[in-house]
């Protein structure tokens, strides 16, 4: 079995961690009438493990009006996987949230698409448009060599493995401290996946997924 395969397989078994940080959407767009105070727009970003976040967003509130903010926000990925909201709804102002996992196989466009309507006691239920956004997603497989014991600095079974060049992948660093396991004999090459996304020529990259024994390992970047 080949490291790309391995790495794939083990990709989309991640179960999601506490999201510490997210980075801001690739693309969002925002809709206004300022002089009524209606705004509207979707976002999409990545978590820091990995997984795809997207939201939408509604501000009903005019003047000294009070109104209920309606919004239906769906994220969908290259793959057809679907995470939806249904229709949220709160007085002047509300946000929708959706999650869909990280998934090694399932790379590339993910897009987040919003509805965004308000009732008013006086106008009834009005329609305020439709917004949407996207995240490019990729994956790195970076390959390390050459492990170094960090033990007592870190506890036992921790090595320090040095980057095999060349690698010209995004989510490169020099060394990797890597757990291999407490009694075990390190892998004299490993490979780690990366999951990314870029907005022009920047990348932003999420914490790797563990580490997987390769022989002869090569670096590898991959997005639909």
């Amino acid at each position: 079995m080949n490291p790309r395969t391995k790495l794939e397989q083990a990709g989309g078994g991640w179960r999601p961690a506490l999201i510490r940080f997210a980075w801001l959407a690739v693309l969002t767009l925002v809709f206004a009438n300022p002089g009524h105070g209606y705004a509207w727009y979707s976002g999409t970003s990545m978590a820091s493990d990995g997984g795809i976040l997207g939201w939408g967003f509604t501000d009903a509130s005019a003047y000294m009006y009070i109104h209920t903010a309606y919004v239906t926000t769906t994220l969908r990925s290259p793959n057809g996987r679907v995470a939806s909201s249904g229709r949220v709804g709160a007085f002047n102002t509300v946000q929708s949230n959706v999650y869909l996992l990280w998934d090694a196989n399932d790379l590339g466009n993910y897009t987040v698409s919003s509805n965004h309507e308000f009732y008013c006691i006086y106008m009834g239920l009005a329609y305020l448009g439709a917004s949407s956004a996207f995240i490019t997603v990729g994956l790195s497989a970076v390959c390390y060599n050459n492990p170094i014991l960090l033990y007592p600095v870190k506890p036992l079974g921790w090595y320090r493995y040095t980057l095999k060049g060349p690698c010209p992948v995004a989510c490169v660093t020099a060394t990797r401290d890597i757990n291999v396991g407490e009694g075990l004999l390190p892998p004299f090459e490993e490979v780690v996946g990366v999951p990314w996304t870029k907005i022009g020529t920047f990348y932003w990259c999420a914490n790797p997924t563990p580490s997987l024994p390769t022989v002869g390992c090569t670096c590898w970047q991959f997005s639909n």
